[in-house]
């Protein structure tokens, strides 16, 4: 299973972590645009994901190791995917030895527009 294409142009992000509110991030997407891999989630052999539909959202979960740490993402994806994404996302990053640290993350994307430049565009 794949999340749905986010709609090709501008879209404008805002994620609020423990620490407070980021500043807002704009991004200029284009059709093959990867969600999963924006989320930091790569299809490899050192990379484990599961992602299922579950009513009106996405539930995701991904452990991704190496000798030197585990990330694990945790959480779930809503939206129409063509005008608003919003994200609920529990990230824990584990150095090999210590213990982990834990990073709630909470996402609202919105939809723009056309994009007007040519600089950040994605695939």
């Amino acid at each position: 299973m794949r999340l749905p294409r986010l709609r090709p142009g501008r879209w404008l992000s805002v994620a609020m972590t423990d620490g407070g509110i980021d500043d807002p991030e704009e991004t200029c997407v284009g059709p093959d645009y990867d969600l999963a891999e924006r989320f930091g989630i790569e299809r490899s052999r050192a990379c484990k994901r599961q992602l299922r539909r579950e009513g009106d959202h996405y539930a995701i979960a991904a452990t991704c190791s190496n000798p030197l740490a585990t990330v694990a993402l945790n959480g779930t994806i809503d939206g129409d995917f063509r005008n608003v994404l919003t994200a609920v996302l529990r990230l824990e990053v584990t150095p090999a030895g210590q213990p982990g640290e834990v990073t709630e993350i909470a996402l609202e994307s919105r939809y723009q527009g056309p994009c007007t430049r040519r600089i950040g565009i994605l695939p």
